[in-house]
């Protein structure tokens, strides 16, 4: 069983009316060796707790060999991938951002 402990969603964004992705946030997901640039903000990235350890959890857009975002068989939808890596520093504060 998971937790979520921290979240940034599409809800965010529009509460806080951003344009863009923070720096503080782009950092903090860098920090973690994570791609900024692939990560969907289509869909949420959490820190969720599982079997007592912290965890980022994100959807990656899956390209194609020419770095171009693969779409599904339809045409109409991006491929992501779910994503799972351990928390080694902890989020921004939203609040303050």
């Amino acid at each position: 069983m998971s937790a979520i402990v921290w979240q940034l969603s599409t809800d965010v964004y529009r509460q806080k009316d951003w344009t863009e992705t923070p720096a503080a946030i782009i950092d903090w997901i860098r920090t973690h060796d994570i791609d900024p640039n692939v990560v969907s903000l289509n869909y949420p990235v959490t820190v969720e707790v599982h079997d007592d350890r912290q965890y980022i959890c994100y959807r990656e857009v899956v390209l194609d060999e020419h770095g171009n975002s693969r779409l599904d068989e339809t045409g109409n939808q991006i491929v992501t991938v779910e994503r799972r890596v351990p928390l080694t520093a902890a989020p921004p504060n939203l609040d303050s951002l």
